[in-house]
């Protein structure tokens, strides 16, 4: 009895922040630099849903790893994760649960901190049209290497995050981050798109 009150609880202050940020016009882009939501739970009920298709690999869990992330001219070979809440930030780069896996033909969106956690996506504004990104899944999550260029970039304000990882109806990537460098003013955005090479 007391494990369920205090879940109710916890889901009813997750309801009321949501519908804090959302009333103050902020969007879950702001969870990866300002923690104002602070449960996957609550981060998922902001979101747009994903719809799911038929022969969808398995479902990944908030924090599971989804497989390695690998951006060559940044050096950077990180283990890749399922959510954007807090916590799932702190063990690295995550996929916005709301977003397609590689290879479904959608937008895949990933966020990182660029000062708190080590910094992985630090230098992720150095990034030039061209440059190389992987992602390497899981068997679990369908497997294979995903290869993308570098197509462009863009920086705005935190409203406009969640704009920036909306499926645009074809495959492409999205790095988030905040920005400038220790500051959760505005958000930066690198897009990809699939490559051969």
């Amino acid at each position: 009895m007391e494990a369920a009150s205090r879940s109710t609880r916890r889901l009813r202050k997750g309801i009321n922040v949501v519908s804090v940020a959302r009333a103050l016009s902020l969007t879950t882009a702001v969870v990866t630099c300002t923690a104002l939501l602070q449960t996957p739970a609550t981060a998922e009920a902001a979101a747009p849903e994903r719809p799911h298709r038929a022969g969808d690999a398995v479902t990944p869990r908030s924090g599971e790893s989804l497989g390695v992330l690998v951006i060559p001219h940044l050096r950077l070979r990180l283990p890749l994760r399922e959510g954007v809440s807090r916590r799932d930030l702190k063990l690295g780069p995550g996929r916005y649960p709301w977003t397609w896996l590689p290879g479904e033909g959608a937008t895949v969106a990933i966020a990182g901190h660029r000062t708190t956690n080590g910094g992985p996506f630090r230098n992720v504004p150095q990034l030039k049209p061209g440059d190389a990104i992987y992602i390497v899944m899981r068997s679990r999550f369908g497997g294979g290497q995903f290869r993308y260029r570098v197509t462009g970039a863009a920086v705005v304000a935190p409203n406009e995050g969640i704009r920036l990882v909306r499926d645009k109806g074809y495959e492409r990537l999205v790095l988030t981050t905040c920005y400038p460098l220790g500051s959760s003013a505005k958000r930066y955005a690198v897009f990809a798109r699939p490559s051969r090479r």
